[in-house]
C-alpha cells in the first residue's frame, strides 16, 4: 500500500493520467501556466474525476513533500523471493502478491473500506490465507484503520510499516500551509505555492496526517501552538476537515491487534517540528521548519 501522492491518479473519461506524469510539462515555458492550471483542476477535491491508475513506479519529487521511491524496486525484490506479482504473467487469481492503489486524496476512512474489499477478494483466490501488509507512510494509517476498524484483524497476519507514522507528519502541515513547488528550479514562478495551497487543503488526508498528540509546532517564546486553537489559516470548510481528522486520529489512537514491525529511515533531514511567526494581528505569517538528521 503506497503512502501519499504514491498511487497513479487517471482521468475516467480520457485515461490521461493526471497524477503525476511530469513527461507532460511543455517545452515552451509560455505554456507552463495553462498546465499548471489544468494539473491543479483536475486534483482539487472533492470531486469523482479520477481514478486509481496503478502505483508509482518512477522516481519524482515534490518539495516539500517527499522524494517518492520507486514501489517497482519493492515489488521487484519480493518477485525474486518468489512472489507472483506480474499481471502480464499471471491471473489474479494466479498471483501471490497483490498492489493496493487509491485515491490518496480521500478520506483514509474510505480508502480502508476499499482496501476491506480487495484483501476480501484476493483472499477468496487463497482460502485459508492470512495476507501480510506492506504499507509505506499514509498506507500505514489506511492499512492501521481497516485492521483496528473494519475488522481486518480478524484477516491479516502481519503488518509491516514503512516510514508510516503514529502521530502524523509536520510535513503535513508544511504543505498545508506553504503549498507544493512543483518546478523546483524556480520555486516562486507562477504563484505555484499559493495555487497548489488552494487545492492541497480540499483533500481530508492530508489534514488525517497532521500530528495531533505530541507539540511539533511553537510559536515565539517557545509556546506550543495548539493546530485546532488557532484556526485562522484555513477557511470554515478547511476547519471542519481539520476537526474529522483530530476524531480520525483519536479513534485510531496508537493499537495494533496484529503482530507489526516498524521500519525507519536513519540519516535522512527529517522534519520534526516548526517555529511560528505571527504578524502584528497575531495572523500566521511563516513557519521556520526545524529539521533532523536522525531520520524519521
Amino acid at each position: 500500500i503506497p503512502g501519499i501522492m504514491g498511487s497513479k491518479l487517471r482521468n475516467k473519461k480520457t485515461g490521461e493520467i493526471v497524477w503525476v506524469d511530469f513527461g507532460a510539462i511543455p517545452k515552451n515555458p509560455f505554456q507552463w501556466n495553462a498546465w499548471i492550471d489544468h494539473l491543479l483542476g483536475q486534483m482539487a477535491y472533492p470531486n469523482d474525476a479520477l481514478e486509481p491508475a496503478g502505483v508509482m513506479d518512477k522516481l519524482i519529487f515534490v518539495p516539500p513533500w517527499a522524494k517518492q521511491e520507486i514501489y517497482s524496486r519493492l515489488v521487484a525484490a519480493l518477485q525474486e523471493m518468489g512472489y507472483k506479482a506480474d499481471p502480464s504473467q499471471y491471473a489474479e487469481a494466479d498471483r501471490t502478491l497483490y498492489t493496493f492503489d487509491y485515491d490518496w486524496r480521500q478520506d483514509n476512512r474510505k480508502s480502508a473500506a476499499q482496501l476491506a474489499d480487495a484483501v476480501a477478494r484476493w483472499q477468496s483466490f487463497h482460502p485459508g490465507a492470512k495476507p501480510w501488509i506492506v504499507a509505506h507512510s499514509n498506507g500505514g494509517l489506511v492499512a492501521r484503520w481497516y485492521i483496528e476498524k473494519l475488522g481486518g484483524k480478524e484477516r491479516v497476519g502481519r503488518l509491516f510499516l514503512l516510514g508510516s507514522p503514529w502521530d502524523g507528519s509536520p510535513k503535513a502541515l508544511r504543505m498545508l500551509f506553504d503549498g507544493m513547488v512543483l518546478l523546483r528550479q524556480w520555486p516562486g514562478l507562477l504563484d505555484i505555492a499559493e495555487r497548489t495551497r488552494k487545492v492541497v487543503r480540499g483533500w481530508p488526508c492530508a489534514y488525517q496526517l497532521l500530528p495531533h498528540v505530541d507539540p511539533f509546532l511553537r510559536a515565539e517564546g517557545d509556546q506550543v501552538v495548539e493546530l485546532t486553537g488557532d484556526l485562522g489559516w484555513l477557511d470554515e470548510g478547511q476547519r471542519a476537515l481539520l476537526e474529522d481528522a483530530r476524531r480520525f486520529t483519536t479513534e485510531l489512537d496508537k493499537a495494533t491487534s496484529v503482530e507489526t514491525l516498524c521500519f525507519f529511515g536513519r540519516a535522512q533531514p527529517t522534519a520534526t517540528g516548526g517555529l511560528l511567526h505571527t504578524d502584528a494581528v497575531g495572523d500566521w505569517e511563516r513557519i521556520d521548519w526545524r529539521t533532523t538528521d536522525d531520520g524519521d
